[in-house]
């Protein structure tokens, strides 16, 4: 029984893909129109030129150059305050212990 389930699966799974594979193909099978931009990409090697659609309208966006000044705000880099380790002498501490996993003997200070 449980092989039979575990084969309609495997069957549903790769029938999906088929299906999904078949699908893709006809979406990009489909002719697209080419782009004005790319009909101004002159010959290079075996390329050829691709020629814009009847009626296109070439429309050029003129961008002008622009330059952004920022004042940087110079902060003095302080380094923070390195408090002195305590000594151990200072701490109260338990009695030494075996540890839980592995080997060797451990001492909690407080």
């Amino acid at each position: 029984m449980k092989r039979s389930i575990a084969a309609a699966v495997a069957c549903s799974v790769w029938l999906t893909g088929i299906a999904s594979a078949a699908a893709l193909t006809q979406v990009l099978e489909v002719p697209v129109a080419p782009s004005t931009v790319l009909a101004r990409i002159p010959e290079y090697g075996s390329m050829r030129r691709l020629a814009a659609p009847e009626g296109a309208v070439h429309s050029v966006l003129q961008v002008p150059v622009v330059t952004i000044v920022a004042r940087s705000a110079r902060i003095a880099a302080v380094a923070p305050a390195v408090a002195a380790p305590r000594d151990i002498a200072e701490m109260s501490c338990a009695g030494w212990r075996d540890l839980d996993i592995g080997s060797g003997r451990v001492q909690i200070c407080q």
